[in-house]
């Protein structure tokens, strides 16, 4: 569905009527740019816990720690 939907977001582009083709250019190619970079990012934050870049659980055991300790 994310495929899809940049693919209409940049067809979309074209059906806007601007005089300078260069300009209509430019635009587009910064909505595929942008389009892209948001796909890269959905991608590399898929799995947060995995990969040379992971999040430690050290920060959540702490904070699990401090909850089940606390005074009632």
């Amino acid at each position: 569905m994310i495929w899809f939907g940049a693919a209409v977001s940049i067809s979309v582009g074209y059906f806007f009527w601007i005089e300078d083709p260069r300009l209509h250019a430019i635009l587009i190619g910064l909505t595929a740019a942008f389009l892209g970079i948001v796909l890269c990012l959905i991608i590399v934050n898929d799995r947060p816990f995995v990969g040379d870049t992971a999040v430690q659980p050290d920060a959540y055991r702490a904070l699990l720690d401090l909850v089940a300790n606390a005074p009632r």
